[in-house]
């Protein structure tokens, strides 16, 4: 399962993601919601 976490927090980004990869999730991540939609848009 893939899970996108958009937020301009990095901490925050960076500790969603750390736990989400540590329970076995295919995480990506973005800064803000134009970065994200295009994530969104290219890889899910």
């Amino acid at each position: 399962m893939k899970i996108l976490i958009i937020d301009d927090d990095k901490t925050t980004l960076n500790i969603l993601s750390r736990y989400l990869t540590n329970s076995k999730y295919n995480v990506l991540t973005a800064e803000n919601g134009k970065t994200g939609l295009d994530i969104f848009k290219q890889k899910c």
